[in-house]
């Protein structure tokens, strides 16, 4: 549902920011099938194998959504040579770049991009908001509790995944490091809130 305040300015602004998110996701969705090319190395944890793939599917999703988005206002989602813009730039060029050689560097890099893409999407949810697009607002929303679901279970799994980094490179780990991992507490990186409706 659309109820615009008639700032074209605004709106300029907006639709931009959504084809930066779509740049994102898209450009995201080719770092992660890199990233479950490397899983196959690091036989420790096929939870994170499975995990990613479920979470590739959630990102192909999310670019579709943002696509039909872009289809609504008419305007063409950005190709691969022009999905650089002032705003994302820099990061989205980062994280293809980053080629982890260890079971934490890609843990942790995956991490860090799901907190880009939450910081992301809660700016789309403003500009959705500010611009009175309900629909788009819906899609931010949801698609911000999803990256903060994911990122939430990778920060549980970081303790044990450096423990294990450490015995795949022959590194010997005294079981009190073991027990100290068992009784870290489960710490949420961001409190829940209700998606708007």
């Amino acid at each position: 549902m659309i109820t615009p305040n008639n700032n074209e300015q605004l709106k300029e602004k907006f639709v931009s920011y959504i084809r930066d998110i779509y740049a994102m996701e898209d450009r995201f969705n080719n770092t992660l099938e890199q990233y479950g090319e490397q899983l196959k190395n690091f036989k420790d944890f096929p939870e994170f194998r499975s995990r990613l793939y479920k979470h590739l599917e959630m990102t192909r999703e999310h670019t579709a959504h943002i696509g039909s988005r872009l289809q609504f206002y008419k305007v063409q989602p950005p190709t691969i040579e022009n999905t650089f813009t002032p705003y994302t730039s820099p990061l989205l060029s980062y994280f293809p770049m980053v080629k982890p050689t260890t079971w934490f560097s890609l843990a942790s890099t995956w991490f860090t991009m799901e907190q880009f893409k939450i910081a992301s999407y809660r700016c789309l949810s403003t500009l959705a908001q500010a611009y009175g697009d309900n629909d788009t607002l819906r899609f931010a929303e949801e698609h911000l509790r999803e990256d903060i679901d994911m990122q939430n279970w990778i920060f549980g799994k970081l303790p044990e995944v450096c423990l294990y980094t450490l015995q795949f490179e022959n590194v010997s780990v005294p079981p009190s490091a073991w027990e100290f991992v068992k009784q870290l507490e489960p710490v949420s990186t961001i409190p829940s809130f209700p998606i708007p409706r």
